[in-house]
């Protein structure tokens, strides 16, 4: 994992749902690098995005940020 992927899980970590922009803006990121990461992170099933593309962290997601 990246530590782009790490920062945007950390982001993600205390709930709700987030726009990639609002993720980019808080882990101090480009816009692109992060819908990068974040699509990764979905690929490794810890993210998802629903149908307003907002971001949230899943439950294999919250365990990798405990390790």
């Amino acid at each position: 994992m990246t530590t782009l992927e790490s920062r945007i899980l950390a982001a993600l970590a205390p709930g709700g749902m987030l726009t990639i922009t609002t993720i980019a803006r808080n882990v101090k990121s480009t816009k692109w690098a992060t819908i990068r990461a974040a699509t990764a992170l979905q690929r490794k099933d810890f993210a998802f995005k629903n149908r307003r593309d907002e971001w949230q962290v899943t439950i294999a997601g919250r365990k990798a940020t405990t390790r």
